[in-house]
């Protein structure tokens, strides 16, 4: 696989030539990468007055996919080239059997429309920058894409970046804006953001925007700057669990817990080597009671429940020993229930055959 901007960039280029196959798959969630491929067929193939008759988001969970190999095509009288963004591809993936499908694919790319392209979003796929971590899912998924839709379509991996080529695009980008960012900023803004392009370009733009004049952005910029993000994350994160959205719940907390991560072995090494008091605690520790607090609240299970590496149910309640406080009366024992009743009926309950008497 390859890794890194090769792929988009790689794309970009035969945009530019106008040198597109008549389909492609773009595997992977860095949307960074894949608004960039975007926007480089909105620039080079669509003018900007008919880009609304040129662009179609499509989804497989909604249109069948006979449907839109046929508005593909069909020439547009009003688009001079058509482009079409088709989700939910893992529905070809699912139960059942989809040789139809793959056939009546392969059959448009045999024969296509000239003036169009097809564009399958595989976002339910995460390739990390180093290939080894991978998800055996994610790995699996991959695979079965690359032997049916690859055979036929033009693959786009969009990969994450790891914090060295994160780094030189904010230093590239920076100075391509006229600012110098130092290389512990640059560091500081791509680790706290694991390495999420997406976020690190939304937060450079606001750095550049914040030093102004300065037109150069030092470590504390970073640091007053990217602390909002943080927030963010953890009111996206807040947002999906209400909604009950769980892949994004998940998605959101794996980058949040990536980069919380990361800190925490620095963190940590930092608190292996100081002199602390004894009761200090460790901030890995922390960190992964943290992780298995947040991702049991992701999956719906009591807080009780989360416990250790794995999910387990709640164990008896421990007895809690009681407390005399000044500030608290003693517990005052229950009355007894014949206490409540009226004296003649708790006297005649007494006697065999007595009636209680009645009040009229």
């Amino acid at each position: 696989m390859a890794r890194g901007f090769a792929p988009a960039e790689r794309f970009v280029s035969e945009v530019k030539a106008r040198k597109l196959r008549p389909a492609y798959v773009f595997v992977g969630d860095e949307v960074f990468f894949r608004d960039r491929c975007r926007d480089a067929l909105v620039e080079h193939l669509v003018p900007p007055g008919l880009r609304e008759f040129s662009f179609y988001d499509l989804d497989l969970a909604t249109t069948e996919l006979v449907e839109i190999l046929d508005r593909a095509r069909t020439p547009s009288l009003m688009a001079p080239f058509q482009v079409f963004f088709i989700r939910n591809v893992k529905t070809l993936y699912g139960r059942g059997s989809h040789q139809q499908a793959f056939a009546a694919i392969e059959a448009y790319v045999k024969d296509p429309n000239p003036d169009a392209a097809l564009i399958f979003i595989a976002d339910h796929i995460s390739i990390p920058a180093d290939a080894r971590k991978m998800e055996l899912n994610d790995r699996d998924r991959y695979d079965r894409i690359r032997e049916t839709l690859g055979e036929y379509c033009g693959m786009v991996e969009l990969a994450r970046v790891d914090e060295g080529e994160g780094m030189r695009w904010v230093t590239d980008t920076a100075t391509a804006r006229g600012v110098k960012i130092d290389p512990d900023a640059a560091r500081e803004l791509v680790d706290a953001l694991g390495a999420d392009l997406m976020l690190v370009s939304s937060e450079l733009e606001k750095l550049i925007l914040y030093v102004g004049e300065k037109q150069r952005i030092t470590l504390a910029d970073v640091e007053t700057m990217v602390l909002a993000a943080k927030q963010r994350s953890l009111y996206e994160l807040t947002d999906a669990i209400s909604a009950k959205d769980r892949p994004r719940a998940l998605g959101v907390l794996e980058a949040i817990l990536e980069r919380r991560g990361r800190r925490c072995r620095h963190r940590t090494a930092l608190h292996a080597g100081a002199h602390l008091p004894p009761d200090a605690g460790d901030p890995g520790e922390e960190c992964a009671g943290l992780a298995r607090h947040l991702a049991g609240a992701v999956a719906g299970l009591p807080r009780s429940s989360v416990r250790g590496r794995g999910h387990h149910p709640a164990g008896p309640a421990l007895p809690v020993a009681a407390r005399d406080h000044a500030g608290h009366p003693p517990h005052r024992p229950r009355r007894p229930r014949a206490a409540f009743q009226p004296a003649q009926q708790a006297a005649g309950a007494g006697t065999a055959g007595a009636r209680p008497l009645r009040r009229t």
